[in-house]
């Protein structure tokens, strides 16, 4: 179980700070719920989830061994990019929701390597596509930027220099 001030990665939402830990009865059933402030929203926003809650992802931050190892999966060949949209979406929808951080770094391997190959026809990628892959992007590099204390740019460029090699 988390704790207030823990620093956490809520499903599709990236870093949260857990501020608080309250009861709360809903429809007459009382349950411990967090109380989470998204580290990069714009806004202000609270988002109130069970402690038990299993239908979203809620990890402890990456450690430095597990970075490593996410790191790698960069120096890599992409993985296979299914041509057929619904199943694609399906895959990387399956993907970042697991919260498994290594299938979500070989996703988006994939993608870089299609963003960045000028001989791929980048209108094949449907919109919602890469809306889910530009969010799993940015919470990947937030979490590996905290994990080595840098900014999401050096992450960046650590992986495009991985790409590169």
């Amino acid at each position: 179980m988390f704790q207030v001030g823990d620093l956490m990665i809520y499903s599709s939402q990236g870093m949260c700070r857990v501020e608080d830990i309250c009861e709360k009865t809903i429809n007459g059933t009382t349950r411990l719920y967090y109380v989470l402030q998204p580290m990069e929203s714009n806004f202000k926003m609270t988002i109130m989830t069970p402690v038990d809650n299993d239908k979203v992802s809620m990890l402890e931050l990456l450690k430095i061994a597990e970075a490593e190892k996410i790191m790698e999966i960069f120096s890599g060949p992409a993985g296979e990019w299914p041509d057929h949209p619904t199943q694609r979406h399906r895959k990387f929808l399956e993907a970042i929701n697991s919260g498994d951080r290594m299938n979500i770094a070989h996703l988006v391997l994939s993608y870089l390597h299609r963003e960045n190959d000028p001989a791929v026809n980048q209108n094949r990628m449907q919109d919602n596509d890469r809306k889910l892959l530009d969010n799993a992007t940015r919470i990947l590099f937030k979490e590996l930027a905290a994990c080595y204390s840098c900014s999401v740019d050096t992450i960046r460029e650590r992986i495009s220099e991985r790409m590169a090699s």
